[in-house]
């Protein structure tokens, strides 16, 4: 298995004037796109329904780390995702950053300085017996 390129296994990507969507198990993990005069890379765990954090032990997770790191040597993204003791960082040329419990972690592609951390997932509220 190359470490610097994506397989097709579950995986798939396309580029489109010269933006990117990449896709593992039907869930958009990484995406490029302009907004606001910036060059934004998109990372995306697709944890969407709240059962998947970035400070979890959750199943999948080195694979997921792997594809965004393959994505990020093959198309020349300039960061890299790794894991220590359970939490997540982001480094890219501005330094490396924690990828807190949430599902998104947006950076400029240029300058590598992270922007517009959403918070996907909340805890519903429990309702009055």
């Amino acid at each position: 298995m190359a470490w610097n390129k994506l397989s097709t296994y579950k995986t798939r990507w396309a580029v489109s004037n010269g933006w990117l969507v990449v896709d593992y198990h039907d869930t958009t993990i990484l995406k490029t796109y302009p907004e606001s005069g910036r060059r934004v890379v998109q990372l995306d765990t697709g944890g969407e329904t709240g059962d998947w954090h970035t400070t979890s032990r959750a199943v999948g997770s080195v694979t997921t780390k792997r594809k965004l790191n393959q994505a990020s040597h093959q198309f020349g993204l300039g960061f890299g995702v790794h894991q220590h003791k359970h939490r997540w960082y982001v480094t890219t040329k501005a330094g490396t950053f924690l990828w807190e419990d949430s599902n998104i972690f947006c950076f400029d592609r240029d300058t590598g300085v992270p922007f517009g951390i959403v918070r996907l997932f909340t805890k519903p509220e429990r309702k009055a017996a």
